[in-house]
């Protein structure tokens, strides 16, 4: 009994860390607190699921604890950063404050798209060797980058377009059953039949990002382009990774 209540634990932590988050967006203002809250909500939804498997207590109710908690850290709290941050350089650069926030308010969209995601995750039977749409982890990674990067960056007509864009691509793509990499099953991965180039584009992702990192020093910048790069290298072998994860699935049959 103990046993299976270890990940559910770990879990409940998962939505501490997010419900911390939003007090930190919210209440104090503190951006860079609150997605060190988010970081760490993700390090409990990466740890929930390890020690799971590893002590057999997988359960539909830790299943269902794990998605709720991903709303709220991976949903509610990012949305509540997009949004805030925007707001804020909307009235640094001269709107007035009911302006700034109607302009601020379709950033709420990522919170109703993460659900559906997680929903249609929660059902997606398939594979797991990929991840069918943006996974809200990743979707919250991003704009984490993108909020602290620019939040201190004047708002400019140029930029407007870009962030709204930014926001439809990531709703867009999180509820889409669009083949995006995945570290699951990596050894696999390397091993059939396009694993050099799985291969290739983790590297792409990960060199450029890391070479930011050395240049410039901040995380921000580092997480944006890392999760972009991310983004962009999916779309463009989606392809070669569903036929790789179907050249698994049949060697495991």
């Amino acid at each position: 009994m103990i046993k299976r209540l270890i990940p559910n634990l770990l879990t409940l932590c998962n939505i501490l860390s997010g419900a911390a988050a939003i007090i930190s967006i919210l209440y104090y203002k503190e951006y860079q607190m609150g997605a060190i809250w988010i970081a760490v909500g993700a390090f409990f939804d990466l740890l929930d699921g390890m020690v799971a498997r590893l002590l057999h207590a997988t359960s539909p109710i830790g299943a269902d604890l794990d998605s709720l908690s991903d709303v709220v850290t991976f949903g509610l709290a990012p949305a509540l950063l997009a949004l805030c941050t925007m707001e804020g350089r909307l009235l640094a650069s001269g709107y007035v404050a009911s302006t700034a926030l109607m302009m601020s308010l379709p950033f709420l969209l990522i919170l109703p798209f993460a659900a559906y995601r997680l929903a249609l995750f929660n059902n997606d039977t398939g594979t797991s060797n990929y991840f069918r749409g943006l996974p809200v982890p990743a979707s919250a990674l991003l704009w984490i980058g993108i909020s602290l990067s620019s939040c201190a960056c004047a708002v400019d007509t140029l930029s407007l377009v870009t962030s709204y864009g930014l926001l439809l691509l990531s709703c867009i793509l999180m509820v889409s059953r669009v083949p995006m990499l995945s570290l699951k099953h990596l050894g696999a991965q390397m091993k059939a039949s396009h694993g050099t180039v799985i291969l290739i584009a983790w590297g792409a992702i990960l060199v450029p990002a890391g070479c930011i990192y050395m240049w410039l020093g901040s995380v921000a910048s580092t997480l944006r382009l890392a999760m972009l790069l991310y983004i962009i290298v999916s779309l463009a072998i989606g392809r070669q990774i569903k036929s790789n994860s179907d050249a698994i699935d049949a060697t495991q049959q």
